[in-house]
């Protein structure tokens, strides 16, 4: 993998922000599956985000099975069936929704994303704070965010999914995964078959405070 992440040198911070820019979440994919060395090396630009004490509490399971894929769909379209069922009381248009809970099945290869879960002595001593405070989440969304931009910079696309965490028990148990993990999200991965458009931002202005 080239080190335009990682060379420090002004025109390679250049690039890194025409990556920033340039990157869309794609949900249509090529069959084609990246080299293992590719994959490698997404992760080890994953591996140099901050993260809470320099734990690495993060984990990256690469899923390239086809038929532990489907499980896992299944897995998530099961639970949001049960979650939407008729006299549920869930909103109409979270059950309009869900369907894109599951908009992974097609990428050739799905990347879980896992972490340390909190300790329950800080969840006794913190309660819902705990998780925040442990910073592991937050750590591991920070890893995510570098092997998306990773992942861009080598002809890559990439779609973040967290509806699927509904299913998390589930997908842990798919995986054969201890207990103690948990997890962050879903990453649809493969090369594009489309261009996605740029939906657009909020305005500088409504997203920034400054307090003197």
């Amino acid at each position: 993998m080239a080190d335009t992440l990682t060379n420090g040198s002004k025109s390679h911070i250049t690039d890194n922000f025409k990556v920033m820019r340039q990157r869309r979440s794609v949900r249509k994919f090529k069959p084609d599956v990246p080299e293992r060395e590719v994959l490698a090396g997404l992760v080890r630009h994953a591996s140099l985000a901050p993260n809470a004490m320099n734990r690495q509490d993060w984990h990256f399971t690469f899923v390239l099975s086809a038929g532990v894929q489907k499980e896992i769909f299944l897995a998530v379209e099961e639970k949001w069936r049960q979650i939407c069922l008729p006299d549920s009381g869930v909103n109409e248009a979270v059950k309009a929704y869900k369907r894109n809970f599951t908009a992974f099945r097609d990428a050739p290869v799905l990347v879980a994303v896992t972490t340390r879960k909190t300790p329950s002595f800080l969840v006794h001593i913190l309660d819902g704070k705990a998780a925040g405070v442990m910073g592991s989440v937050a750590s591991a969304y920070m890893a995510v965010q570098n092997l998306v931009l990773a992942a861009h910079a080598e002809g890559l696309g990439t779609c973040i999914f967290t509806g699927c965490n509904a299913a998390e028990e589930e997908i842990l148990k798919i995986l054969k995964m201890t207990p103690k993990r948990e997890l962050v999200c879903l990453i649809a991965l493969g090369y594009p078959d489309e261009e996605p458009t740029f939906p657009g931002r909020k305005s500088v202005e409504e997203i920034m405070t400054l307090v003197e």
